[in-house]
């Protein structure tokens, strides 16, 4: 396994990047199908809930390796390069998706793309749902219906 990835930090990315996506395909998330009929819905308000969904089901499928990535970077400085790319790769996809929402001129009034962007990062993050889901116990379509809602709250 180290001779094909080279360190335990790259095999984390690896399982990672699979889990996220479900498949082992190189295309992006944001090219995706799921992706494309969020970005073409007219509704803004549509629009989260396409995208909450999707945040849903790729939460669900790689809760445990963010946790993972995560906390062992905390005990394994390997991992530390990894979670930071988490991050940048969250934030950007944020940004994008934050800029997409803001141009539909159907948010509330004042927002501007670096708040949408926070909130949305925001509840992007794994300890939501880890807290929600993986601790009390929520049903992921409680958790979807409430991410939804509360990030609709927040930007509309």
């Amino acid at each position: 396994m180290y001779k094909n990835f080279g360190s335990k930090a790259n095999v984390a990315k690896a399982v990672f990047d699979l889990v996220i996506a479900g498949d082992d395909e190189p295309v992006p998330i944001a090219q995706r199908p799921a992706s494309q009929a969020m970005r073409e819905e007219p509704d803004v308000r549509t629009k989260i809930a396409l995208f909450v969904d999707g945040l849903a089901q790729r939460q669900a499928q790689s809760a445990k390796v963010q946790i993972l990535i995560r906390d062992g970077r905390h005990v394994d400085d390997a991992l530390i390069p990894v979670w930071a790319t988490l991050h940048e790769e969250g934030l950007t996809g944020m940004t994008m998706l934050g800029q997409h929402l803001f141009d539909t001129g159907q948010l509330r009034q004042g927002i501007d793309p670096e708040e949408v962007r926070d909130v949305l990062w925001n509840y992007l993050a794994i300890d939501t749902y880890e807290r929600l889901v993986l601790f009390l116990g929520w049903p992921l379509e409680r958790y979807t219906q409430w991410l939804t809602q509360a990030i609709t709250a927040a930007l509309c």
